[in-house]
């Protein structure tokens, strides 16, 4: 997710209004089905567990999540900001 949000800010800078509203829109459609994931009986781990999320996350982007689908992620460095970097 933090790199997620890395990638989707440092694009957005320089998007055009269609790319903008396509970065927003996937944005809230993650919230939405983080929502959906965190009330549905089918993810819950323990009967009656209360389901906790933060508005921000509080983990870094740094290390390269170990799932094939997103771990090109982390080579897209070129000229986008880090965590942790100047920008």
């Amino acid at each position: 997710m933090c790199r997620f949000l890395e990638l989707r800010d440092a694009v957005y800078r320089d998007a055009g209004p269609e790319l903008r509203n396509y970065l927003l829109g996937l944005g809230q459609w993650m919230r939405a089905n983080l929502d959906w994931a965190l009330g549905s009986h089918r993810y819950r781990t323990e009967p009656g567990a209360a389901a906790l999320y933060r508005d921000e996350p509080t983990a870094t982007g740094d290390l390269p999540a170990q799932l094939a689908s997103i771990s090109w992620w982390w080579q897209l460095d070129g000229g986008l900001p880090r965590a942790g970097r100047d920008t």
